[in-house]
C-alpha cells in the first residue's frame, strides 16, 4: 500500500463509511464502503519530539506514527508539516488545519494518510504528508452539501451536511478573521451605518465560537431596561472560546489578542480617514469621533472568566 492514500469520510447515523482510495500521485483509484463504523484509533505517540518542535515552531502537533510526520504552525501564523528527517513542507494554498470539534484537536492525520485542511477559498482539502492535496471537499454552504472532487475536479461522492462533519467556522481565524479593512468593503459598510435609523440593542457579553461578521444590529424588546441602549451597534468582528476549545492550542489566546487589537487599529484608520481625527481616545481600546449630535465609538472589548476568553470591536452610537 506504499503507493496508495487512503481517505475514510464516516457518515452521522448511519453504520457505515466510505473509504476513498487514491494512488499517491493523487489519481482516484477506487472506492469502498465499510458497513461497520471504524474505530478511529489515535495513531500519534505522546513520546514524540513534540517538546523539541515546541521550542522551535509555535506549535505543534504529538507525532503521527503512521505516516511519520508532526504538523507545525509558525510563528507568523502559517502551518505546515514537519518530517522527522528535518524536511518542512507547506502549501500557500491552505490556510489552516480542520479541529474536531469536540475534543478541539487537529483531526490530522489520526484517521488516515490523508490530513484534513481549509483552503483560502474555504473549501476543505485533503492533503498527504509532503501537504499536497489529493482530493478537495467544495463545501456547498448555500444549498447544505459537500461535493468531493480528485484533482481533475471529477465528483467522487456528494453528502448533505447532516451525513458527514462539515466544520462551520475556521477555528484559528485563517489568519485574518476580517476583510472589511481591505479595499472599499469598509467604506461602504460605513455608509449604510450612517444612514440607518436608531433602534434598541444591547451589547452581547458573550457570542460563543470563533466566528467572523461583518454587522450585527439587533432590535430588541425585553423587559431589562438598564441593559437596552438606544441608537446603532454594528459587530465588526467577534471571538469567544471556552477553556476546553483552547486549552490544547497554549498559543491561541496572545495570537487572537495580538490579531484583534491590530484589527481594530486598521479599523480606527479607516474611521479617522473618513471623519478625522478621533476626539476622544482613552488609551488603545476606545476612541470616539463627532457626527454632527452624535459620539460614534470604536472599542475593543475584551471578556475573560473561568478560562474562557473573548474578544469584540463594536462600533455604535449610543442616545442618552
Amino acid at each position: 500500500m506504499k503507493n496508495f492514500v487512503s481517505l475514510t469520510i464516516q457518515r452521522k447515523d448511519v453504520n457505515k463509511s466510505e473509504i476513498f482510495i487514491f494512488h499517491k500521485d493523487g489519481n482516484f483509484v477506487h472506492k469502498k464502503i465499510k458497513e461497520d463504523n471504524i474505530n478511529i484509533k489515535d495513531k500519534m505517540t505522546k513520546t514524540s519530539n513534540r517538546n523539541e518542535l515546541i521550542n522551535i515552531f509555535s506549535y505543534s502537533t504529538d507525532y503521527y506514527e503512521n505516516v511519520g510526520v508532526n504538523i507545525i504552525r509558525f510563528y507568523d501564523g502559517n502551518w505546515g508539516i514537519f518530517h522527522k528527517d528535518g524536511k518542512i513542507y507547506s502549501n500557500d494554498l491552505l490556510i489552516e488545519p480542520i479541529v474536531e470539534q469536540y475534543r478541539h484537536e487537529i483531526i490530522g492525520f489520526s484517521n488516515d494518510e490523508l490530513a484534513p485542511f481549509y483552503t483560502k477559498e474555504g473549501d476543505m482539502a485533503f492533503v498527504n504528508k509532503n501537504c499536497e492535496i489529493i482530493t478537495i471537499g467544495k463545501i456547498d454552504r448555500s444549498n447544505d452539501k459537500m461535493i468531493l472532487e480528485d484533482k481533475n475536479q471529477r465528483i467522487l461522492s456528494e453528502w448533505d451536511f447532516n451525513e458527514v462533519f462539515i466544520p462551520e467556522e475556521y477555528f484559528f481565524l485563517g489568519g485574518n478573521f476580517c476583510t472589511l479593512t481591505e479595499n472599499n468593503d469598509f467604506d461602504e459598510l460605513f455608509k449604510k451605518f450612517i444612514e440607518e435609523d436608531y433602534i434598541n440593542y444591547i451589547f452581547p457579553s458573550e457570542i460563543y465560537g470563533p466566528k467572523i461578521m461583518g454587522k450585527s444590529t439587533m432590535d430588541i424588546g425585553i423587559s431589562d431596561k438598564n441593559i437596552i441602549n438606544y441608537g446603532k451597534l454594528y459587530i465588526l468582528g467577534y471571538v469567544y472560546y471556552t477553556k476546553s476549545e483552547w486549552n490544547n492550542f497554549y498559543f491561541l489566546k496572545q495570537y487572537i489578542k495580538e490579531l484583534f487589537q491590530r484589527e481594530y487599529d486598521n479599523f480606527k484608520k479607516k474611521i479617522s480617514k473618513i471623519l478625522g481625527s478621533p476626539l476622544i481616545i482613552d488609551g488603545e481600546r476606545y476612541n470616539g469621533w463627532k457626527i454632527k449630535d452624535d459620539l460614534l465609538i470604536l472599542d475593543f472589548f475584551c471578556d475573560h472568566g473561568e478560562g474562557d476568553f473573548g474578544y469584540q470591536i463594536r462600533m455604535y452610537i449610543r442616545k442618552d
